[in-house]
């Protein structure tokens, strides 16, 4: 039977929603009664919670406390992201699991990669559905890393050698399942049917109940968990709203609402899941013991500073994923972020363009220089931070102007201020006089392009 505490708010939302869609309480009544029969006949019990918690909260122990420390990816700032070597180097540096993110080649072989595409994380480019697995042998899974000149030549492994590995070193394992619902339970049912220590250390997780749903279909032993960040539908990972269209935009707010409100009072229960993987700005005590009372365990991600690790540890109580073991680190989500931004070849022409023909004399107070030839280009997208960020700068620098304007009208008396060379340097023969205002203003946008 479903909890009763549980049950009544959820199914009280379930028929207040139904009759105000339907405007009819008989109609309402019987559907809540057919959603509550079906999930009465159609959900999975959990996993018994002594196998869970060995899962979970593993004998090696972190800070004497018990509380799993689970590398992202592999640990993504140590090591190459879901590398062979990332799995050595968490271990390495006590990581009591690692979350290792699974996809599929284009002839079906299960690999690590996190990406649809190739292009991120190693020397090749193209989607994964285009590349096979002889494809996937010849990149170098390092060539991104900031570490790639130690990890050179390190190859994407496919999900067996993962797990080989991380058994070797005693690692619980986190698969992060990202689609492929099919394909991945029968990939994972048939590693668990040739590695059954996996019943005990490892977990399989996902963003896609369907992904969970499927997963226990094929093996109702594995203990799973389901991942979820709020907004996750109308907001990418850094805030930013995934439409530019304000219908849109609040429509898939709407859908938000009701997928959190599903993923905390119906989902979890379908798939009879033994963890809730959450998104660490939503995590608090109260969201703690919340789960706890339905037996569900919580794992924050992804948590990548001292102060969050420590408040996990003593405070909360609960696991955590993490990009590094060693220090602090930005999340993989700004790295990557970073990392196209560099990779994103400049649009403004800047160095390639000619350079303006511009002189210091400014008769009247007016600037007058050749006008800059057109170019084709396409439009740069900014950030509202970019935006921002150059608004704060101009603001600034006419209000220098400003200044400047106000102590040139004081000696507009004396007339303009002329600039004659009394000893010419044959050397500077060609030299063209520039308007430092306009040279600082290029190199402005050009330190844009370049940090970004």
């Amino acid at each position: 039977m479903l909890p009763i505490g549980d049950g009544f708010g959820c199914f009280s939302v379930v028929f207040l929603v139904l009759l105000l869609g339907t405007r009819s309480p008989l109609c309402s009544t019987v559907l809540t009664a057919s959603v509550y029969l079906f999930l009465l006949m159609f959900r999975y019990q959990p996993v018994p919670v002594s196998r869970t918690r060995q899962v979970l909260r593993p004998g090696r122990r972190v800070a004497g406390i018990g509380i799993s420390v689970i590398a992202h990816r592999g640990g993504a700032h140590d090591a190459p992201e879901n590398t062979l070597a990332a799995i050595r180097k968490a271990s390495e540096n006590g990581a009591t699991g690692v979350e290792l993110d699974l996809e599929f080649t284009a002839d079906g072989v299960a690999i690590l990669m996190h990406d649809s595409t190739v292009d991120r994380t190693t020397n090749g480019t193209g989607p994964l559905s285009h590349l096979t697995y002889t494809d996937i042998l010849k990149l170098d899974a390092a060539a991104k890393h900031r570490l790639w000149n130690i990890y050179h030549g390190e190859k994407v492994p496919t999900l067996e050698e993962a797990i080989e590995e991380s058994l070797r070193n005693q690692l619980t394992i986190y698969f992060d399942v990202k689609g492929h619902a099919d394909e991945a339970a029968a990939a994972l049912k048939k590693m668990y049917q040739k590695y059954p220590t996996l019943y005990n250390s490892s977990i399989v997780c996902s963003f896609e109940p369907k992904v969970i749903y499927k997963m226990r279909q094929a093996d109702p032993s594995v203990v799973t968990a389901l991942t979820h960040r709020p907004w996750s539908l109308s907001h990418l990972g850094d805030g930013t709203p995934r439409f530019n269209s304000l219908s849109k935009h609040y429509w898939f707010m709407l859908l938000d609402v009701l997928l959190d409100w599903s993923h905390h009072s119906l989902l979890w229960n379908l798939c009879g899941v033994s963890a809730f993987i959450m998104q660490k700005n939503y995590i608090s005590p109260e969201y703690v013991r919340f789960w706890e009372s339905r037996g569900v365990e919580v794992v924050g991600w992804t948590i990548n500073n001292l102060a969050e690790k420590e408040y996990y540890q003593n405070v909360l109580g609960c696991g955590y994923i993490t990009d590094s073991l060693l220090e602090d680190c930005p999340t993989q989500q700004i790295d990557n972020k970073i990392n196209d931004l560099k990779q994103k070849q400049a649009q403004w022409p800047v160095s390639d363009s000619p350079a303006l023909k511009l002189v210091f004399n400014r008769v009247n107070g007016k600037r007058y220089h050749t006008p800059q030839p057109q170019t084709d280009c396409q439009g740069e997208d900014y950030t509202a931070a970019h935006e921002e960020n150059v608004k704060f700068v101009y603001e600034a620098w006419r209000e220098v102007e400003q200044r400047l304007g106000d102590s040139r009208g004081a000696e507009n008396g004396h007339g303009p201020v002329q600039y004659t060379e009394k000893s010419p340097n044959p050397s500077l023969k060609n030299f063209v006089p520039i308007d430092l205002e306009e040279w600082w203003a290029q190199r402005f946008l050009a330190n844009i392009v370049n940090q970004s």
